[in-house]
């Protein structure tokens, strides 16, 4: 039987570590705070549990109000009690221990971004902002129809009757970078296709055409041929 506890322990220790939200702590009423006793009982309390982790303030209709980050519940909840308007700004509260392999910060900043609760004055920063490259992919895109409208008849034509087949020569015409973008991959993840047979590209021609984007890359061929034509 000891040996069954035992494993059990071990399983539960795991699912511990690989969990985001450790320990929780559900809505609790603004009023455990109101009597010196109770909440000191309480500070103590949070003390032991004192797990880094987010926590969130809620107001008599349960709305959203704020949310915090903390390295010690305990401590930051006597911090906060010291700002009497924030202390009174809340009706419920609950706290969320995390894994110590997450950041309070980035956890904070995600639901900042989600929620926007109005009681706090910053929203969260994220990384890895995907803003700056949808605007240049717009303006790749909008920038390729807008050569394909104003192609003369002559040029067009030439579009239309280029040569399907997806060649290494062909690919070539492209640098890495604007493979890169069309295939939605990264410049290094390319270049390693590329690495695989020098010679002919052949993974990377392989990657292009089970990707299902052989024809936006030979459009995209396509353009940089007519825009040299017409600079000559």
């Amino acid at each position: 039987m000891r040996k069954k506890k035992r494993r059990k322990e071990g399983a539960g220790s795991e699912r511990e570590n690989s969990a985001v939200v450790v320990r929780h702590l559900p809505p609790v009423s603004r009023s455990l705070l109101e009597g010196e006793q109770y909440r000191y009982k309480f500070i103590e309390f949070l003390k032991e549990y004192g797990a880094h982790g987010v926590y969130a303030w809620y107001d008599k209709n349960d709305n959203l109000r704020y949310v915090g980050k903390a390295i010690d519940f305990g401590v930051r909840l006597e911090q906060h009690l010291k700002n009497q308007k924030k202390s009174k700004s809340w009706e419920r509260m609950s706290l969320y221990g995390l894994s110590t392999n997450l950041d309070p910060r980035e956890v904070e900043s995600l639901i900042l971004q989600i929620a926007n609760p109005p009681g706090n004055k910053r929203g969260g920063k994220l990384k890895g902002s995907l803003q700056k490259k949808l605007k240049q992919f717009l303006k790749n895109e909008l920038l390729s129809e807008l050569t394909r409208a104003i192609a003369s008849p002559k040029q067009k034509s030439g579009i239309k009757k280029v040569d399907k087949r997806l060649t290494t020569g062909k690919l070539k015409q492209l640098t890495q970078s604007n493979i890169a973008r069309i295939l939605n991959l990264s410049q290094g993840r390319v270049s390693q296709l590329i690495s695989e047979d020098k010679k002919t590209w052949k993974a990377l021609r392989e990657h292009v055409e089970t990707s299902g984007l052989r024809d936006k890359i030979l459009h995209e061929i396509d353009l940089k041929s007519v825009k040299l034509k017409h600079k000559e």
